[in-house]
């Protein structure tokens, strides 16, 4: 050991020259401030501004300078044996004089900050330089960059170096290694990267290299060790344990992506989002442990457990899946390229459940997937114009864009031939006011001469804004502002006038339900309880409907003729503690609670569940879903007022 520290002073002494260097610089942000084009700025910011340009211009010169020549100069002026004569080993040398050019380094950066952070009123923040860069991921990891960068730039230079002093043919061989792993990289990261998993790209490239400092590492230690004074059989060594080192990395790191790939619903911690059909499907997607901000989705069978991969996979998803009316198909967009998207499928009658391409590649920024009632065909917003493709072969049936202004803002089939379409046009309110509102027009695409009629102007789009298109009402639930004050009201589409106020406006549309014979719900709040307004579809008040409920809660579905559910949630007074849940279904036409269920409450209403055509009937898969404690997801089944545990899947 002796020998080796002996070795670590002889190379810092015979640089120090670099450290008195560093501390001449380090004067100049400290003068800064005195120059007269600094104006007003205040002293510590130019400082501290002048003092990391000095750090990111000399530093990485620095590096370079002395990862070039700490082993390459000793090697080319054939001094280098002078080191294998002493009692050191070829490892010994390789790390002495590394740990030597790593603590100059980290001494001239040191050295250039220390004025400058004496100076500031946040000595720490400058030294440490937490937070300088990365700031939405970890404050820490600038400065864990800032002080390893130098190094790794070191042993980059190196390499460079000895590949350049051995002018041997080995450099094919280097050239060839850095195109593949280049190439194996991208194809790792690539999926993720299409679908903005930006935690995963991020993993895999801080593995990939930290597998690169780590071999550098080594094969230095590989070239003085194998090559000792012979440039050429140095540079053999550096690039095989370079090129194995870095191959296992990125192994390993497709190993880990085919994993994270690899989900399946078992593998759910919890669910995120769901979209729902009138049958016994479902889609859903949500976390899963290790796999960071991929988040699988899949089709399940809620009946037999049969399921499938269907979703983009990222917390920044495509939309979920859509299910044909009939419920013998099922859509989905999973990514084609950075900029289109593709038109996945799968036929949920055929027991393979096997998912088929299409065909149809749009362009990424798309809205409103619909599939026809038959699954037949889909349709899609791009660019404000409606377009149709066929399912089966693919092709593209017709783009229809509304004249004038008017863009498409959404579609729903109403059968396998006719489209209805929603269009809107942005319109000021008057010429000195900046304040805009919405004009409406409903429209029907006829696929079968591919035309698009003129359409007819409604005064409010509130029924295509729900996950039903259309509403049993004769008039149109609107929220209106009366004299100050928000105000829930019934409207007639034909003339806009209000027909009934059916009082003060709640704070969510979740908690206005409006039920299959015509009647509106509204949940409300007084001081002690929550309790159920029932009006009838002209705005009648019918009854009142006190329920034993004292913190937030929503309406759910219509799970049976004429009986809701009423979902309570009570969040935790600390953090980290779990809130309470309960449900109640409540029969409408008596008041009277028919079930309970402790631990739970709705889905619906809660989250902003997806449906399909007929998914919101009563009794629906829709109507019965159930969250629970962390995010689990159930199935309430109304006969033996049982839970079923669909997600996290029981074990």
């Amino acid at each position: 050991m002796k020998a080796f520290f002996a070795l670590v002073a002889r190379e810092i002494s015979e640089r120090k020259a670099l450290l008195a260097a560093a501390a001449v610089a380090s004067l100049i942000p400290v003068v800064a401030p005195l120059l007269p084009t600094t104006g007003s700025n205040p002293a510590g910011d130019i400082r501290e501004v002048v003092m990391w340009f000095m750090i990111w211009g000399l530093i990485p010169l620095f590096s370079l300078l002395l990862g070039a020549n700490f082993i390459g100069r000793d090697l080319s002026e054939g001094r280098l044996g002078f080191y294998f004569a002493q009692p050191l080993s070829g490892p010994a040398i390789w790390f002495g004089k590394l740990l030597a050019v790593a603590i100059l380094i980290w001494a001239a950066q040191l050295i250039l900050i220390l004025p400058t952070a004496v100076l500031s009123s946040d000595s720490w923040r400058i030294v440490s330089a937490k937070g300088l860069i990365f700031e939405p991921l970890n404050p820490w990891i600038s400065s864990l960059v800032m002080w390893i960068a130098p190094v790794a730039v070191i042993l980059l230079a190196h390499a460079l170096s000895l590949v350049w002093r051995a002018r041997s043919l080995w450099i094919v061989v280097d050239i060839v290694a850095v195109v593949l792993l280049v190439a194996a990289s991208r194809w790792v990261i690539s999926p993720f990267l299409q679908i903005f998993a930006a935690h995963v790209v991020l993993a895999v490239n801080a593995w990939l290299l930290v597998g690169g400092l780590i071999g550098l590492l080594v094969a230095g230690a590989f070239q003085l060790t194998c090559g000792r004074v012979d440039a050429q059989r140095g540079h053999r060594a550096q690039s095989a344990a370079l090129w194995s080192i870095l191959a296992i990395a990125v192994v390993s790191a497709a190993g880990w992506g085919w994993w994270i790939r690899s989900a399946s619903p078992g593998d759910l911690d919890l669910f995120n989002g769901i979209s729902v059909g009138s049958g016994e499907w479902i889609a859903v997607t949500g976390p899963s442990a290790g796999r960071l901000d991929y988040f699988p989705g899949f089709i399940v069978n809620t009946a037999d457990g049969r399921w499938i991969s269907a979703h983009s996979g990222s917390t920044v998803h495509e939309q979920g899946v859509e299910f044909s009316e009939d419920m013998s198909r099922a859509v989905w967009t999973t990514p084609y390229s950075f900029k289109e998207s593709k038109l996945m499928t799968v036929d949920l009658n055929d027991e393979r459940l096997h998912p088929e391409w299409t065909g149809v590649v749009f362009n990424r920024y798309w809205q409103d997937l619909v599939v026809s009632p038959g699954g037949h065909r889909v349709a899609v917003i791009q660019a404000g114009a409606v377009v149709v493709f066929d399912i089966e072969s693919g092709d593209l049936l017709t783009a229809a864009q509304p004249e004038g202004d008017y863009s498409a803002y959404r579609i729903h089939f109403a059968d396998e031939d006719k489209v209805e379409v929603l269009t809107g046009m942005r319109i000021r309110v008057s010429d000195d006011s900046t304040h805009h509102r919405m004009r409406w027009r409903r429209h029907w695409l006829d696929l079968t001469t591919r035309s698009l009629d003129r359409g007819e102007e409604i005064n409010n789009a509130w029924r295509w804004w729900g996950g039903r298109m259309h509403s049993p009402l004769r008039n149109v639930l609107e929220k209106r502002e009366v004299e100050g004050q928000d105000r829930l009201v019934l409207v007639d589409p034909q003339d806009s006038e209000v027909v009934a106020d059916l009082g003060e406006m709640p704070k969510q549309w979740s908690n206005v339900r409006v039920v299959t014979d015509g009647e509106i719900v509204v949940n409300r709040k007084n001081e002690e309880r929550c309790f159920l307004q029932v009006f009838d579809s002209e705005g009648d008040l019918l009854k009142r409907i006190d329920i034993d409920m004292a913190g937030w809660a929503q309406i759910g579905g219509e799970v049976s003729p004429g009986t809701v559910a009423v979902g309570q949630i009570i969040w935790g007074a600390e953090e980290g503690q779990p809130a309470e849940r309960s449900a109640l279904f409540v029969d409408l036409s008596n008041g009277t609670v028919t079930h309970v269920l402790d631990g739970v409450s709705p889905v619906l209403g809660r989250w902003g569940l997806m449906g399909s055509s007929g998914a919101w009937e009563i009794g629906s898969i829709a109507t019965r879903l159930m969250e629970g404690e962390n995010g689990s997801l159930h199935l309430w089944d109304p006969e033996t007022n049982e839970l079923k545990q669909l997600i996290p899947v029981p074990e």
